[in-house]
């Protein structure tokens, strides 16, 4: 198989998401990310598991004065943010090849860190790694924002979310299930609050005090 085909077809599925499901800007969680994210000046931002790097892009593009740091294991999937980056002359945001459970980035060096649609494509172990690695990462004073699907009560909205559960790997009913708060506290995270979305939730996580 032809990777580079692979990745691109990937890619652009997706970025279909935000023609789609995440469509209304003011129920999206792009939008609801980037309302979390304070304005000031100098953050450092990073996004995990990037992928198509929408969501990094989009701080980078709206926070000018904030620094942005993508982290994907795909260099496929690196190629094509970079393209993106170049062609909207994006100057604010660092690429970098690495293993979201293992990055060998500098401890407590990020204000902000982004999980998003990570966790439930994850055993409890790998989740546990990643997590690990975000709270290793992140500052004693900030945040980790985790975006992950919600099942609609409407209608319409089941019929289209059907077509997302069907698409997702076999224990994602399984993480659907579970009580967050108990889920991010094994994950050694306090789950704060949640912002409803389309489709969508963003958690808002802060490290547990170390005993």
């Amino acid at each position: 198989m032809n990777t580079v085909w692979f990745y691109k077809i990937i890619g652009k599925a997706y970025d279909l998401l935000d023609v789609t499901y995440f469509r209304n800007v003011n129920r999206s969680p792009r939008m609801a990310v980037l309302d979390l994210i304070p304005k000031e000046k100098e953050l450092k931002v990073l996004d995990l598991c990037t992928g198509t790097g929408v969501s990094c892009i989009e701080i980078a593009k709206a926070r000018p004065d904030t620094m942005v740091v993508g982290v994907d294991r795909s260099k496929e999937m690196l190629r094509i943010v970079n393209h993106k980056i170049k062609k909207d002359r994006v100057t604010n945001i660092r690429l970098k090849r690495k293993d979201a459970s293992h990055t060998s980035l500098p401890e407590k060096s990020f204000d902000v860190i982004l999980l998003s649609l990570v966790l439930h494509e994850c055993s409890e172990k790998e989740a546990k790694a990643i997590m690990q690695e975000a709270s290793r990462l992140l500052k004693d004073s900030g945040k980790l924002l985790v975006t992950e699907w919600e099942e609609c009560k409407e209608p319409v909205r089941r019929v289209l979310f059907y077509l997302i559960k069907k698409l997702e790997p076999k224990q994602y009913k399984e993480f659907a299930n579970q009580d967050m708060k108990k889920y991010m506290k094994r994950m050694g995270f306090e789950l704060r609050y949640t912002r409803h979305c389309d489709y969508t939730k963003v958690m808002v996580l802060k490290k547990l005090k170390s005993e």
